[in-house]
């Protein structure tokens, strides 16, 4: 979800805040220093059998480390491309 609030703010609320450089400097520069840490790093997926034990490993590495992957996917598939397929995953959920 922190995505898809930084696309908002950068595309619908404020365009001149440059969001996503902010993601860059400073969601995915934290999230790789914590995950450099034996002690806090983990996947993102995980073979959680049951919703408590599941929403144990939702923290703020895991939103920030989604944040970035998408982040780069967005640059690799193009803004255009990005949001269009954000749009269509979004509309069928």
């Amino acid at each position: 979800m922190k995505t898809i609030s930084f696309i908002s703010l950068k595309f619908q609320c404020e365009p001149t805040w440059n969001i996503i450089d902010i993601i860059l400097s400073y969601e995915q520069h934290y999230v790789f220093e914590l995950d450099s840490l034996t002690s806090y790093s983990h996947p993102l997926v995980n073979d959680a059998e049951s919703p408590e034990e599941a929403e144990g490993v939702f923290d703020s590495i895991t939103y920030s480390k989604g944040a970035s992957i998408n982040r780069m996917q967005m640059n690799f598939l193009t803004q255009p491309t990005f949001l269009r397929g954000l749009t269509d995953y979004l509309s069928i959920q």
